[in-house]
């Protein structure tokens, strides 16, 4: 994912040669506003390291539970893939697509023993601390 701002002011000669470069590197987006590359990669550049502790943890979980390393690790990896392309093809949001697959309080009773913010808090000071944007 590469972000990119004012593609406007790229000359129509230049633009087809910028934007295949950044293609090399994946999906392109492009902010408004050249404050919002700052926010754009502390988000997405720190993602993947979120995203592979999560998978971390989960694969410990199952390890832990009795399942294999490379049994537990192709569930999760295959879990993550999976609900990530559910994600990118139906454009619904997120939390709706949570509620699709959980039961009433579902998540609220696996969690009884973790603080209720326990996913969410960590990401927002973390995100925030990477940009000159901090609250």
């Amino acid at each position: 994912m590469t972000s990119c701002s004012r593609p406007h002011l790229w000359s129509s000669l230049r633009r087809p040669l910028f934007v295949q470069l950044l293609n090399a590197f994946g999906t392109e987006v492009y902010v408004d506003e050249e404050d919002y590359l700052d926010m754009a990669t502390a988000l997405s550049g720190t993602g993947p390291a979120y995203a592979y502790l999560i998978m971390e943890a989960m694969v410990d979980a199952g390890v832990h539970m009795g399942l294999s390393r490379e049994l537990a690790r192709e569930l999760v990896l295959q879990t993550m893939k999976g609900s990530t392309n559910l994600a990118l093809a139906s454009g619904q949001h997120l939390a709706q697509l949570r509620n699709n697959i959980t039961s009433p309080g579902m998540l609220e009773r696996s969690c009884r023993h973790a603080p209720r913010c326990i996913f969410r808090c960590p990401f927002l000071p973390l995100a925030f601390s990477l940009t000159p944007f901090s609250p």
